[in-house]
This record gives structure tokens, sequence and C-alpha cells, in this order.
């Protein structure tokens, strides 16, 4: 008892992004194909456990990581510790919004999982899906993940992959540690050419929404679905209607 409160007293002392070091690596994905530096993943399905936090991109996970932490940990109405996995993932719900999630192995129903102590902790299904990833150096910011997105789209230009997503981030390790060494991925849900032509009858493509390749050739400053603050603002973040609408 008295070694699990030293931990966790010291775990409270660390840098919020070193909680993640506390999951292990994530081992339900299969590499499917390379393109340069981005390679194409396939994820299973399975459950993770996801808080909502508000802020800046490069501020909010630190917060989220030692709630959902807590809640691996035996933070829950069941007292119960789960196994959780990398990567950390952290994508934009609504302006100023993110949803940051970790995955649960051993989690195969969401009605079985323990409780949380918290209602901002929600237990969620994750869907199969295929994923084109560019690994980045260096902390998380609006400028890098427009980096990372371009260098997706641009390996992926060709007859057989179509963007069909927005960006999210992947964490695997806490910047503060690592500098400049790599800490995160960004990730851009794909689909292939052929399949996504035999879904062009469906809702998604009559709504009229384009994905992030339908954008112009010229490389924007920063992806569509992420709007960054003014460099000298502390305005909230504005967020374009491109993906979330």
């Amino acid at each position: 008892m008295f070694t699990g409160a030293l931990v966790n007293l010291c775990a409270k002392m660390l840098p919020a992004d070193w909680q993640v070091l506390r999951w292990g690596k994530a081992a339900n994905e299969t590499i499917i194909s390379c393109h340069g530096s981005v390679e194409i993943h396939r994820t299973s399905t399975g459950y993770a456990a996801q808080i909502s936090v508000k802020g800046h991109l490069d501020a909010v996970c630190g917060t989220a990581l030692r709630r959902l932490a807590r809640y691996t940990s035996g933070d829950n109405r069941s007292g119960i510790k789960l196994d959780a996995v990398r990567p950390v993932l952290q994508q934009q719900d609504i302006p100023g919004r993110w949803l940051i999630s970790v995955g649960l192995p051993t989690v195969h129903n969401a009605l079985s999982a323990p409780e949380p102590s918290t209602t901002r902790v929600k237990i969620i299904h994750l869907e199969s899906a295929t994923l084109a990833i560019v690994r980045v150096a260096g902390p998380p910011s609006y400028q890098s993940v427009a980096r990372g997105e371009e260098a997706i789209l641009a390996a992926i230009a060709g007859p057989k992959w179509v963007a069909i997503g927005a960006a999210t981030l992947r964490l695997h390790a806490p910047a503060t540690i690592l500098g400049f060494e790599i800490s995160y991925e960004v990730a851009v849900p794909v689909f292939e050419q052929q399949a996504a032509m035999s879904v062009q009858k469906n809702a998604w493509w009559r709504t009229g929404k384009h994905s992030s390749t339908s954008r112009p050739a010229t490389t924007p400053s920063l992806p569509a679905h992420m709007v960054a603050l003014d460099e000298y603002s502390d305005d909230a973040l504005s967020l374009s209607t491109t993906h979330y609408k």
C-alpha cells in the first residue's frame, strides 16, 4: 500500500506528459505498405478510455493524461487496474476542444469495463481503420502537424490511396525528455482508391463534403481542419468547417 502511494506521488511530481510511459506499446496494428517515410497501417477494433478537454493543441494533453492514468490505475468505481496501450490518440472535436484516448486491450465490451469515477471519462469503441502515418520530431504544434499532413498527402498521391478524413495525433513518448527526437505521429485515414470509388453513392459523398485531398495544390500553412491562434493573440481557437459541421 505504501509502495503504491509512493509511486502515485512520484507520478504527480513528473511532467504531465510522462504519464504516457505508464502504458505499453500497442501490438494490434499491421503495416501493409510503405511510401518513403509514410507507412500505411491497418488497426484492429477495440475499446479505449476517452476524455474531452478544452485548450490549445500543445497544452491539453497533460491534463487528459493525468485523468486517464487515474482511471487505468484503479481510480474507478470497481477499483480495478487496467492495462492500457500506446499510442495516445488526440483529435480535434470542435473549436478549442480535443478528444484524447488510450487503448484498453483487455476490455472487450463497454458494459464490462470498470465504470469511471467521473463522467469526464468515457469508454468508447474503436473501429478498425486504415491510416497513413508519418513520424514527427519534437513536441506537437500546429506547424508540425501541417507538415506531417502535407507529407502524407504528397506520399500517397497517385492511383492507389485517397485520404478520407481529418488528421489525428498519435503520442508515443513524452516530448519533454525527447527534445527533437520522434515523439508523435500524424495519421490520416485513407481508403484504397478502388474501394473509395465503389462507395461514391453513399451519403458521405452526396453531402458535397470533400476530403483534404481536394485542397489546392499549394501547400497551406496549416491543415484545413486546424486553424491556429494568431502568433500574438490569446483569442479562442478558430476551426475550418471542412471536417466539422
